[in-house]
């Protein structure tokens, strides 16, 4: 018999205008009741009232076990901390109208002893998994993956440090790869603030670290590796039955607007999966000021008030076929799109020492960078038993690369009297890299 099912989502023109409480922060450290060290990866979670099934918080400890929750709202608060193997600890709080930082000091851990006649499970999932060399921060059991982008939950992600500037670190080292799906992926590599930053969490399904790097990963000299595991089915299903699914989603804000589409299903040995997203990010009358001031008493002055546009587009179709009961085959091809244009006109002003009175000249100014990834790869695995433990793994991935950069400059009329070399500039280079992969993994 048919089943059919197909859930259309539509959020539409969803405007970013909300009101927030005063924010709180909950800090202090979770340790170990005998040994005094930190309780690293312990999950946080923070309840409205009482517990309930959904926090409106969440986070992890760190590895010392410090943490520190940010909480909107004001009222009576029940923060939870929990670990595998530990019991779990209770904390109420009473958040006030004018915010602040709660200090809860230290908070003391014990094992789980109890001898049970019977199981009963009544836990939540953890936000962490540690494996042998990876550690998984699952996305979609946060539930600020709804609102925020992938840069934003990398900020809760272990072993993984996002500063100020948006600049991102792998256990410690700037230099890593960014994995999509377990294939490398270039593009994201050489740009991955500005690209996670445009991304919705609400794509990614959990964002694993791997830090220690087998052959399976190619990352000599290397920090290590992010693979960005993606929320969407992947073709398999316990139960044969043909179907579809999939939604629409749009929404926009004062700094732009993005869309996704996703649609999967099974029909016979064959199943599919396709997803696009599209962000346009936009700021308009940005100011940059910047003051240098030198011994000799002279003084710079620089300010520009520009724009800035950044569309980001992803794209990426799935297909997988079941040749029989031991093998499979699959291909995949995926596009990711990532521009950034910035306009303005910057005014430079020299005066004191030297210059006197002092002088200014502007220009007109216009850069863009755009970077595009093209990658398709097909694999065939094989299993040779029924448990599906010992299996063989042929893949070949393809990928390509283009980039292109312009920067132009005009620049004003200089006042009278003022003699500077200066020179209208133009410039535009365009590169292009390629890969191609041949992959064999036994398990």
């Amino acid at each position: 018999m048919r089943k059919y099912k197909l859930f259309v989502t539509f959020g539409l023109l969803t405007m970013s205008v909300a009101v927030h409480g005063q924010t709180s922060t909950i800090s202090g450290v979770l340790l170990d009741s005998l040994t005094h060290e930190g309780e690293p990866y312990a999950t946080v979670r923070v309840y409205k009232g009482k517990k309930s099934d959904k926090p409106v918080a969440m986070s992890v400890t760190a590895i010392d076990g410090k943490f520190s929750q940010q909480v909107t709202g004001q009222g009576n608060f029940l923060v939870s901390f929990t670990a595998m193997g530990r019991k779990e600890v209770l904390r109420k709080v009473q958040l006030t109208a004018t915010g602040g930082v709660i200090d809860l000091g230290q908070l003391l851990v014990q094992d789980d002893t109890k001898q049970l006649k019977g199981v009963e499970v009544v836990a939540q999932k953890p936000l962490v998994k540690m494996e042998t060399d990876k550690m998984s921060y699952d996305v979609q059991a946060d539930n600020d993956a709804k609102t925020n982008t992938v840069l934003d939950m990398l900020r809760k992600v272990p072993m993984v440090t996002v500063d100020g500037q948006d600049n991102i670190s792998v256990n410690g080292q700037s230099s890593f790869k960014v994995y999509v799906d377990g294939k490398p992926n270039v593009m994201f590599s050489s740009n991955p603030s500005q690209i996670f930053k445009s991304m919705p969490a609400s794509a990614v399904k959990s964002i694993e670290v791997v830090t220690n790097p087998g052959a399976k990963y190619d990352a000599e000299g290397t920090g290590g590796v992010l693979n960005i595991i993606m929320n969407r089915v992947n073709g398999k299903s316990a139960v044969n039955m043909n179907g579809y699914n999939g939604n629409l989603a749009i929404s926009a804000g004062n700094k732009g607007w993005r869309s996704s589409g996703f649609l999967s299903g099974q029909q016979g040995k064959l199943t599919y999966s396709a997803n696009i997203m599209y962000n346009a990010a936009k700021s308009k009358g940005t100011v940059t000021e910047m003051s240098r001031t030198a011994s000799d008493g002279s003084r710079m002055d620089y300010r520009q008030k520009g724009n800035t546009h950044i569309p980001f587009t992803m794209g990426n179709l799935s297909l997988g076929y079941e040749l029989d009961s031991m093998s499979n085959i699959g291909a995949s091809i995926g596009l990711t799109s990532f521009a950034m244009k910035n306009d303005g006109h910057p005014m430079t002003t020299f005066s004191g020492g030297p210059y006197g009175t002092g002088f200014s000249y502007g220009n007109e100014m216009t850069m863009k960078n755009k970077n595009t990834s093209f990658n398709g790869s097909i694999d065939y695995q094989r299993f040779f038993n029924k448990a599906r433990t010992s299996s063989l793994t042929l893949s070949y991935l393809f990928s390509t690369t283009p980039a292109e950069n312009t920067n132009l400059r005009v620049y004003d009329p200089l006042p009278a009297g003022v003699t500077i070399p200066l020179k209208d500039l133009y410039s535009e280079a365009k590169m292009r890299g390629t890969e191609h992969t041949v992959q064999v993994d036994y398990t």
